[in-house]
């Protein structure tokens, strides 16, 4: 089986490097696009749902998407609500890079924003950044506690 992950392209380095390490040499990174709307980069729907369609034509079992939520560089937010019906249509992993931003949205007034997190498999927020934290330090939340833990060898 030949299997391909799907990230955006200002997402962590940390999605290429896993793959890397765990032999899935077949990797997309999804370009941004400028959007007029929210004044930022995000990537376009129509493009990821093109190159998983084309993928899996050429043999391919697309497994995992990363996802960006206030990406360091230039603060990109990925429309998961959008992109999630998608996805979740392949049964792929979902994982949000929310490094940066991720923080400002456990203020209630910018839920909204994001509210497709709340179907997300993994989410990965980083209080060194946006949490103005002196100490690096991560929250990584997860919807399966039980298979997270027994991935790292627990019981």
């Amino acid at each position: 089986m030949r299997f391909v992950a799907y990230y955006t392209e200002f997402a962590h380095s940390c999605f290429h490097d896993a793959f890397e390490k765990n032999f899935v040499y077949e990797e997309r990174k999804i370009p941004a696009d400028y959007n007029k709307e929210t004044k930022t980069f995000s990537i376009n729907v129509e493009r990821v749902k093109d190159q998983i369609e084309k993928d899996i034509k050429e043999g391919f079992t697309p497994f995992f998407f990363g996802f960006c939520i206030g990406g360091t560089g230039l603060g990109l937010c990925d429309p998961v609500e959008e992109i999630l019906p998608v996805i979740k249509g392949y049964k792929m992993y979902t994982m949000v890079d929310a490094a940066w931003a991720g923080v400002a949205h456990f203020c209630p007034e910018h839920r909204q924003q994001v509210e497709g997190l709340r179907h997300v498999n993994a989410i990965t927020v980083n209080f060194a950044k946006g949490g103005m934290s002196g100490m690096p330090g991560a929250m990584y939340f997860h919807d399966d506690r039980h298979a997270l833990v027994e991935s790292m060898g627990g019981a």
